[in-house]
């Protein structure tokens, strides 16, 4: 799940047949509602990286001021420009959650579904996901939230625990949530909120 081209054969149009025409990892925007607009108004930039070609943006923008959608596959992002080409507030991007184009404190909010998951499944992660993951506090602002959307328990956090509450990132750990899982092995899935400091 790591590599770019896994992705982009993923969403790639094949005999004339998009597949899939969306797809949410984990849980689709209305089982995220309640934990999303507790942190989104009308005033809030959110970034939602790896976003892929989920709904999740298209419906906060509903409610936010500004909302990116963010991934690194090229076929998907221009397959999400063109089936939302003029929803106000909403811009896809294709970026490298490693070095994202963006100033830093820009975010109120920056949130992942699954995409941490994917860069650790790769044998060689660290590296990556740590950058990933001071890339995403950088561009928060302060008092900004991390939310980190998973199937890792918090005991442990699948080896990425010290990653995570890294020394280099900037945040603390608030709330933690647990989702019920709507497949696979286990019971549910979890939501870290992450704070960053003021």
């Amino acid at each position: 799940f790591e590599t770019l081209g896994y992705w982009e054969s993923f969403y790639k149009v094949s005999d004339g047949k998009q597949k899939p025409e969306f797809y949410d990892w984990y849980y689709e925007f209305d089982a995220l509602r309640v934990i999303l607009m507790e942190h989104v108004d009308s005033d809030t930039k959110i970034i939602d990286v790896g976003c892929g070609n989920s709904l999740v943006p298209v419906e906060l923008a509903k409610t936010a001021q500004e909302v990116v959608g963010l991934d690194y596959s090229p076929i998907c992002i221009q397959q999400m420009k063109e089936r939302f080409p003029a929803v106000p507030g909403l811009t896809f991007v294709i970026g490298d959650v490693t070095a994202m184009e963006y100033s830093t404190h820009y975010f109120d909010v920056v949130m992942e579904k699954g995409c941490l998951d994917a860069i650790c499944s790769g044998q060689n992660y660290a590296k990556m996901l740590l950058l990933s993951l001071q890339e995403i506090c950088r561009i928060m602002k302060p008092g900004g939230l991390f939310l980190h959307f998973t199937w890792a328990p918090l005991d442990g956090l699948g080896g990425r625990g010290p990653y995570l509450l890294h020394p280099s990132l900037d945040w603390d750990l608030g709330k933690v949530s647990r989702i019920p899982a709507t497949g696979g092995t286990q019971e549910f899935n979890f939501c870290y909120r992450f704070v960053k400091r003021t």
